[in-house]
C-alpha cells in the first residue's frame, strides 16, 4: 500500500504540473483563460474533445469555472448556422478549411458544470447556442435511419478507428458519434428540466438509443460494430472469400466499439458478453496499462495511422523529466493500472 501511495504521488504530482503548464492565459483571440492541448508551440490551441476532459479535471481540482471559459470561449466563435470549429487557436481563431464541427461534447459539459455550480444565469445564455449547436449536427451530419457521421473519419478524435478509413467516405457510419449524440440530447433534457422549458431531447435521446441497438450490435461477434451503408450489415471485420476466416475477423474493434458501454446504451446483456469478451480480454481491450483504444486482435494493432507505440514512447519521454530509472517509467503506469481494473472488478 505504501508503494502504491507513493506511485500514486508521483503521477498525481506530474498531471498537476502538467495542468498548470498546458493553459494559456487571455489573450488574442481568446477572452478567457483556457487549458491548451500541450504546453509546447505545437498543438497549442482548444481542441473540443481534448479541452472538454481536461476541464473536468480541473473541476475535479476544485476549479470548475476552467469549465465555464472553456464554454463561452467555444461559443464566441459560434456562426449564425450554429457550425463551431472544433479546433481554436489564441493567434488564428478557428482552425482548418474544412468545415470540423464542435464534437458532440458542449452540452454534457454545460450540465456536468451546472451540477457544480447551480450557474443558472450562464446556462440560460447558452441553451439556445446549445440548441442551435446540435441542429447543426441534423441539418449537415446527418444520416439515414435518423444517425449521424462524422464528416471525416479523423474527425472522431479516435485517431486508430480503422473501419472508416479503409472504405469509400460516407458509406460506413460509427457508433462512437451516435453514442455522444444520445449523451448530448440527454445533458440537453437535462438542462431544459432545470430552466423549466418544454424539450424533446429525451424522445430524441431514446430514439437514438434504440437505432444504435437495431443497426450496430453485432451478435455474432458479440459487439457494437461499425455499420456499412451499402451492404446494410455491420463490420467488425474483414471478411473475403476464401481467406480463412480468422484473419481479419476483428480488424475493424476498436475504441467506438466501447462507447455504448459509457453511454449506458447497452442493455444488460449485451454490456456483460462486451465486457466479458472484449474489454476484459488480453486479446482485445484489455492491457497491463489499462484499456487499449484499438483490439489487439486487430491487424492493425500499432499499425495505424498514428500508432500506439509512437504514444507510449511520448508518455515515457515526458515522465523521464522526473528522474525516474526507465524500467520504473513502465512499472509505475502499469502498477496504477492493474490496481485500478482490480478496484473496479470488486466494485462489481
Amino acid at each position: 500500500m505504501e508503494r502504491f501511495s507513493r506511485e500514486y504521488q508521483l503521477v498525481h504530482s506530474f498531471i498537476e504540473n502538467l495542468m498548470s503548464e498546458a493553459f494559456a492565459e487571455p489573450g488574442g483571440c481568446f477572452k478567457y483563460p483556457t487549458p491548451t492541448t500541450t504546453s509546447g508551440d505545437f498543438y497549442q490551441a482548444l481542441f473540443t474533445w481534448d479541452t472538454h476532459h481536461m476541464t473536468l479535471r480541473h473541476a475535479m481540482a476544485g476549479h470548475p469555472e476552467v469549465m465555464k471559459y472553456f464554454l463561452l470561449t467555444m461559443f464566441d466563435f459560434q456562426k449564425p448556422n450554429g457550425y463551431i470549429s472544433s479546433v481554436i487557436s489564441a493567434d488564428s481563431g478557428p482552425l482548418f478549411a474544412c468545415e470540423f464541427h464542435a464534437q458532440p461534447y458542449l452540452a454534457q459539459n454545460t450540465a456536468i458544470y451546472f451540477a457544480l455550480t447551480g450557474d443558472v444565469e450562464l446556462i440560460s445564455g447558452l441553451y439556445p447556442k446549445l440548441e442551435k449547436y446540435l441542429a447543426y449536427y441534423d441539418s449537415s451530419l446527418s444520416a439515414p435511419g435518423k444517425l449521424y457521421r462524422w464528416k471525416e473519419p479523423w474527425m472522431s478524435g479516435f485517431d486508430n478507428e480503422a473501419a472508416s478509413t479503409f472504405f469509400p467516405q460516407d458509406t460506413i457510419l460509427l457508433p462512437d458519434i451516435q453514442s455522444l449524440m444520445y449523451l448530448e440530447f440527454r445533458a440537453m433534457a437535462y438542462l431544459a428540466q432545470k430552466l423549466g422549458l418544454p424539450e424533446n431531447y429525451s424522445a430524441k435521446a431514446e430514439q437514438l438509443k434504440e437505432a444504435v441497438n437495431h443497426y450496430f450490435w453485432d451478435e455474432k461477434t458479440g459487439i457494437y460494430a461499425a455499420y456499412n451503408l451499402l451492404s446494410a450489415a455491420t463490420l467488425p471485420g474483414m471478411v473475403y472469400e476464401g481467406i480463412p476466416e480468422h484473419i481479419g475477423k476483428y480488424a475493424f474493434v476498436s475504441c467506438p466499439t466501447l462507447m455504448p458501454l459509457f453511454a449506458g446504451i447497452a442493455p444488460a446483456d449485451r454490456a456483460k458478453r462486451l465486457i466479458e469478451n472484449f474489454v476484459l480480454s488480453p486479446e482485445h481491450f484489455r492491457s497491463p496499462w489499462g484499456i487499449r483504444s484499438l483490439s489487439r486482435s486487430s491487424e492493425y494493432y500499432n499499425n495505424a495511422r498514428w500508432g500506439n507505440r509512437r504514444l507510449a514512447q511520448t508518455y515515457q519521454f515526458q515522465l523521464a523529466g522526473t528522474g525516474l530509472d526507465p524500467a520504473e517509467l513502465v512499472r509505475i503506469p502499469r502498477s496504477l493500472a492493474l490496481r485500478l481494473c482490480h478496484r473496479c472488478g470488486r466494485s462489481g
